[in-house]
Protein backbone atom coordinates (compact mmCIF):
# COMPACT_ATOMS: atom_id res chain seq x y z
CA UNK A 1 0.00 0.00 0.00
CA UNK A 2 2.88 2.29 0.57
CA UNK A 3 4.25 1.57 -2.72
CA UNK A 4 1.25 2.68 -4.14
CA UNK A 5 1.08 5.44 -2.72
CA UNK A 6 4.27 6.74 -3.56
CA UNK A 7 3.60 5.60 -6.90
CA UNK A 8 0.31 7.80 -6.88
CA UNK A 9 2.15 10.65 -5.62
CA UNK A 10 4.74 10.35 -8.39
CA UNK A 11 2.26 9.95 -11.25
CA UNK A 12 0.72 13.63 -10.13
CA UNK A 13 3.81 15.45 -9.82
CA UNK A 14 4.85 13.97 -13.29
CA UNK A 15 1.20 15.17 -14.46
CA UNK A 16 2.00 18.49 -13.10
CA UNK A 17 4.93 19.27 -15.29
CA UNK A 18 3.56 17.55 -18.61
CA UNK A 19 0.85 19.90 -18.04
CA UNK A 20 2.48 22.99 -17.37
CA UNK A 21 6.17 22.29 -19.13
CA UNK A 22 6.17 22.06 -23.07
CA UNK A 23 6.71 19.63 -24.88
CA UNK A 24 3.20 17.68 -23.48
CA UNK A 25 3.85 15.57 -26.52
CA UNK A 26 7.27 13.76 -25.03
CA UNK A 27 6.06 14.16 -21.46
CA UNK A 28 4.33 10.12 -21.76
CA UNK A 29 8.56 9.52 -22.02
CA UNK A 30 9.24 10.45 -18.76
CA UNK A 31 5.75 9.13 -17.35
CA UNK A 32 7.74 5.58 -18.11
CA UNK A 33 10.75 6.60 -16.56
CA UNK A 34 9.25 7.12 -13.38
CA UNK A 35 6.37 4.27 -13.83
CA UNK A 36 9.97 1.76 -14.32
CA UNK A 37 11.61 3.14 -11.01
CA UNK A 38 8.38 3.23 -8.73
CA UNK A 39 5.89 0.96 -10.54
CA UNK A 40 2.26 2.39 -11.88
CA UNK A 41 0.16 3.10 -9.50
CA UNK A 42 -2.79 0.31 -8.81
CA UNK A 43 -5.30 2.52 -7.97
CA UNK A 44 -7.76 5.28 -9.58
CA UNK A 45 -6.24 8.61 -10.08
CA UNK A 46 -8.59 12.08 -10.78
CA UNK A 47 -7.47 14.77 -12.86
CA UNK A 48 -8.50 17.68 -14.79
CA UNK A 49 -9.37 17.06 -18.32
CA UNK A 50 -9.27 19.12 -21.36
CA UNK A 51 -12.87 19.76 -20.98
CA UNK A 52 -12.03 21.00 -17.36
CA UNK A 53 -13.53 18.84 -15.82
CA UNK A 54 -12.33 16.35 -13.32
CA UNK A 55 -12.02 12.76 -14.61
CA UNK A 56 -10.64 9.26 -13.39
CA UNK A 57 -8.53 7.38 -14.55
CA UNK A 58 -6.84 3.31 -14.11
CA UNK A 59 -3.40 4.15 -15.38
CA UNK A 60 -2.93 0.24 -16.05
CA UNK A 61 -4.87 1.63 -19.41
CA UNK A 62 -2.80 3.19 -22.21
CA UNK A 63 -6.07 5.65 -22.92
CA UNK A 64 -7.17 6.35 -19.19
CA UNK A 65 -3.54 7.00 -18.86
CA UNK A 66 -3.14 9.25 -21.77
CA UNK A 67 -6.03 11.22 -20.18
CA UNK A 68 -4.47 11.50 -16.72
CA UNK A 69 -1.34 12.55 -17.79
CA UNK A 70 -1.74 15.06 -21.04
CA UNK A 71 -5.43 15.45 -20.26
CA UNK A 72 -6.70 14.71 -23.62
CA UNK A 73 -6.80 11.53 -26.26
CA UNK A 74 -6.74 11.60 -30.27
CA UNK A 75 -6.67 15.50 -30.74
CA UNK A 76 -7.13 15.30 -34.55
CA UNK A 77 -10.61 12.69 -33.26
CA UNK A 78 -11.57 15.18 -30.51
CA UNK A 79 -11.32 18.51 -32.63
CA UNK A 80 -13.53 17.26 -35.34
CA UNK A 81 -15.63 16.06 -32.46
CA UNK A 82 -16.03 19.71 -30.99
CA UNK A 83 -16.31 21.51 -34.16
CA UNK A 84 -19.16 19.46 -34.84
CA UNK A 85 -21.31 20.11 -31.89
CA UNK A 86 -22.95 23.56 -30.64
CA UNK A 87 -25.11 24.49 -27.88
CA UNK A 88 -28.08 22.54 -27.28
CA UNK A 89 -27.12 19.46 -29.31
CA UNK A 90 -27.41 15.88 -28.51
CA UNK A 91 -24.69 14.13 -28.30
CA UNK A 92 -24.31 9.96 -28.31
CA UNK A 93 -21.15 8.38 -26.72
CA UNK A 94 -21.14 4.65 -27.89
CA UNK A 95 -18.16 2.94 -25.71
CA UNK A 96 -17.94 6.03 -23.68
CA UNK A 97 -14.51 4.49 -21.41
CA UNK A 98 -13.58 6.73 -19.09
CA UNK A 99 -15.61 10.09 -20.72
CA UNK A 100 -12.86 11.66 -23.13
CA UNK A 101 -15.60 12.44 -25.56
CA UNK A 102 -18.30 12.06 -23.35
CA UNK A 103 -16.72 15.26 -21.24
CA UNK A 104 -15.76 17.21 -24.24
CA UNK A 105 -19.48 17.07 -26.19
CA UNK A 106 -20.61 18.29 -22.35
CA UNK A 107 -18.36 20.99 -22.61
CA UNK A 108 -19.95 22.10 -26.52
CA UNK A 109 -23.48 21.38 -25.96
CA UNK A 110 -23.89 23.06 -22.54
CA UNK A 111 -26.98 22.69 -20.07
CA UNK A 112 -29.24 23.22 -23.14
CA UNK A 113 -27.91 19.98 -24.46
CA UNK A 114 -27.96 16.52 -23.42
CA UNK A 115 -25.01 13.76 -24.10
CA UNK A 116 -25.85 9.93 -23.84
CA UNK A 117 -22.97 7.60 -22.71
CA UNK A 118 -22.79 4.26 -23.60
CA UNK A 119 -20.55 2.09 -21.99
CA UNK A 120 -20.55 -2.13 -21.64
CA UNK A 121 -18.31 -2.24 -18.71
CA UNK A 122 -19.91 -2.15 -15.29
CA UNK A 123 -17.10 -1.10 -13.16
CA UNK A 124 -16.19 1.88 -16.19
CA UNK A 125 -19.53 2.84 -16.11
CA UNK A 126 -19.65 2.90 -12.43
CA UNK A 127 -16.67 5.08 -12.33
CA UNK A 128 -17.77 7.18 -15.61
CA UNK A 129 -21.47 8.02 -13.63
CA UNK A 130 -19.54 8.85 -10.03
CA UNK A 131 -17.40 11.40 -12.51
CA UNK A 132 -20.63 12.89 -13.79
CA UNK A 133 -22.03 13.34 -10.26
CA UNK A 134 -18.87 14.84 -9.02
CA UNK A 135 -18.39 17.39 -11.82
CA UNK A 136 -22.62 18.31 -11.08
CA UNK A 137 -23.39 17.17 -15.04
CA UNK A 138 -26.31 14.72 -13.92
CA UNK A 139 -28.48 17.07 -15.81
CA UNK A 140 -26.53 17.40 -18.81
CA UNK A 141 -25.03 13.53 -18.95
CA UNK A 142 -26.77 10.30 -19.31
CA UNK A 143 -24.31 7.08 -18.45
CA UNK A 144 -26.23 4.04 -19.25
CA UNK A 145 -23.65 0.48 -18.65
CA UNK A 146 -25.27 -1.76 -21.68
CA UNK A 147 -23.76 -2.55 -24.96
CA UNK A 148 -25.18 -1.33 -28.23
CA UNK A 149 -26.23 -4.02 -30.26
CA UNK A 150 -28.71 -5.36 -33.17
CA UNK A 151 -30.74 -7.00 -30.33
CA UNK A 152 -31.45 -7.28 -26.51
CA UNK A 153 -30.01 -10.17 -24.28
CA UNK A 154 -27.37 -10.66 -22.10
CA UNK A 155 -23.77 -11.40 -23.92
CA UNK A 156 -19.66 -11.96 -22.54
CA UNK A 157 -17.52 -9.39 -22.60
CA UNK A 158 -14.18 -9.98 -23.67
CA UNK A 159 -11.12 -8.68 -22.49
CA UNK A 160 -7.31 -9.37 -24.01
CA UNK A 161 -4.00 -8.51 -22.51
CA UNK A 162 -2.16 -5.62 -23.51
CA UNK A 163 -1.58 -1.35 -23.38
CA UNK A 164 -5.13 -0.89 -23.17
CA UNK A 165 -6.88 -3.51 -21.44
CA UNK A 166 -9.98 -1.76 -20.29
CA UNK A 167 -10.44 1.04 -23.39
CA UNK A 168 -10.48 -2.52 -25.70
CA UNK A 169 -13.10 -5.16 -24.18
CA UNK A 170 -15.21 -5.90 -26.65
CA UNK A 171 -18.03 -8.05 -27.60
CA UNK A 172 -16.11 -9.89 -30.06
CA UNK A 173 -14.05 -12.84 -28.94
CA UNK A 174 -10.60 -12.59 -30.13
CA UNK A 175 -7.08 -14.49 -30.46
CA UNK A 176 -5.25 -14.64 -27.02
CA UNK A 177 -8.96 -12.86 -25.07
CA UNK A 178 -11.04 -14.18 -22.59
CA UNK A 179 -14.68 -13.57 -21.21
CA UNK A 180 -14.47 -11.76 -18.19
CA UNK A 181 -18.29 -11.04 -17.35
CA UNK A 182 -21.46 -11.18 -19.05
CA UNK A 183 -23.42 -7.59 -19.72
CA UNK A 184 -26.46 -6.42 -20.87
CA UNK A 185 -27.22 -5.79 -24.68
CA UNK A 186 -29.60 -3.42 -26.62
CA UNK A 187 -30.22 -1.64 -29.67
CA UNK A 188 -29.95 1.73 -29.28
CA UNK A 189 -33.36 2.73 -30.82
CA UNK A 190 -35.34 0.95 -28.24
CA UNK A 191 -32.95 2.24 -25.82
CA UNK A 192 -33.65 5.76 -26.89
CA UNK A 193 -36.38 5.99 -28.87
CA UNK A 194 -36.68 9.90 -28.84
CA UNK A 195 -33.25 10.68 -28.72
CA UNK A 196 -32.19 12.73 -32.37
CA UNK A 197 -27.86 13.01 -32.10
CA UNK A 198 -26.48 15.47 -33.76
CA UNK A 199 -23.42 13.40 -33.68
CA UNK A 200 -22.54 9.99 -32.87
CA UNK A 201 -19.07 8.46 -31.90
CA UNK A 202 -19.16 4.42 -32.28
CA UNK A 203 -15.63 3.18 -30.67
CA UNK A 204 -16.88 -0.73 -29.49
CA UNK A 205 -13.82 -2.70 -30.64
CA UNK A 206 -15.03 -4.68 -33.69
CA UNK A 207 -18.76 -5.03 -32.73
CA UNK A 208 -19.23 -1.79 -34.50
CA UNK A 209 -21.29 -2.72 -37.01
CA UNK A 210 -23.49 -4.51 -34.79
CA UNK A 211 -23.99 -1.09 -32.50
CA UNK A 212 -24.76 0.65 -35.80
CA UNK A 213 -27.79 -1.63 -37.00
CA UNK A 214 -29.37 -1.23 -34.05
CA UNK A 215 -29.30 2.66 -34.58
CA UNK A 216 -31.54 2.95 -38.11
CA UNK A 217 -33.96 4.84 -36.56
CA UNK A 218 -31.47 7.45 -35.25
CA UNK A 219 -29.27 7.30 -37.96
Amino acid sequence: MADDAVAAAAARAVRAAIIHLPPRRRGLRVADLVESLLGTPTRRLRSRHVSDYQITCDLRDAVQRSLFYRGTYEPVTSALVTAALVRGDTFLDVGANAGHYTFLAAREVGASGHVYAIEASPSTAQVLADDVRWNDLTNVISVHNLAAFDRSGRLPLYMKDGPSPIGMCSLRSAQGSRAVEQVNAMPLDELLPDAEPGVIKVDVEGADFRALSGMRRMI
